[in-house]
């Protein structure tokens, strides 16, 4: 999504098709915006096609009724919703840096370097900065880094001895993270030159 993200955005500056779009709306503010939920919206569309293509191959490949999946202790109805709303959020998170990142870098091929390098790395060097400095956890639990949990969290609740944060504090933590994402992003995009 990052990839999707930076690319969505930063054809309008290498096209010219933002001279088009501020010329038929001057408020940057709604451009910003209907670029961000277009992103986020295809998103959604996307997880819930994977969801679907995911429980029609159970269907078709494990024999196991559903009700015995259903009748167990932690429910995949449970497990289903908890990951959803899990790359939902994530989703959010993740498209509102991409945008800030085309922002601030101007460079997609940059901001997808960093989008996998965030994705691949991004979770081990949260964990690993919580272990070098255990006085600090408090503090660093709260770094962007960690925030990429949510996926696993809402459907583990055990990664919260990883996190350091609740369910609640961690789907708090990316949507404060999506907000300032989106503040910088859009204050670089009204500033940027066309």
């Amino acid at each position: 999504m990052i990839a999707i993200g930076s690319i969505f955005l930063d054809m309008e500056y290498q096209n010219r098709t933002i001279l088009i779009l501020l010329y038929k709306n001057t408020k940057r503010w709604q451009i910003y915006w209907a670029k961000l939920t277009v992103v986020w919206l295809y998103s959604f569309v996307l997880t819930l096609i994977a969801t679907l293509f995911t429980v029609i191959l159970k269907s078709l490949l494990v024999k196991t009724p559903w009700t015995a999946l259903i009748s167990n202790h932690q429910t995949q109805l449970f497990l289903l919703t908890g990951n959803i709303i899990g790359i939902l959020i994530y989703s959010l998170f993740i498209i509102t840096l991409s945008f800030m990142l085309i922002m601030l870098l101007k460079i997609n091929a940059a901001v997808i370097g960093v989008g996998l390098a965030l994705g691949f790395l991004g979770a081990g060097v949260s964990v690993a900065l919580m272990r070098a400095f255990t006085s600090l956890i408090p503090i660093l639990r709260w770094n962007p880094l960690n925030m990429i949990f949510v996926t696993q969290q809402l459907t583990n609740p055990s990664y919260a001895t990883v996190s350091h944060l609740n369910s609640l504090e961690i789907i708090g933590g990316n949507l404060i993270y999506a907000i300032i994402f989106v503040i910088l992003g859009y204050h670089l995009f009204k500033k940027r030159r066309i």
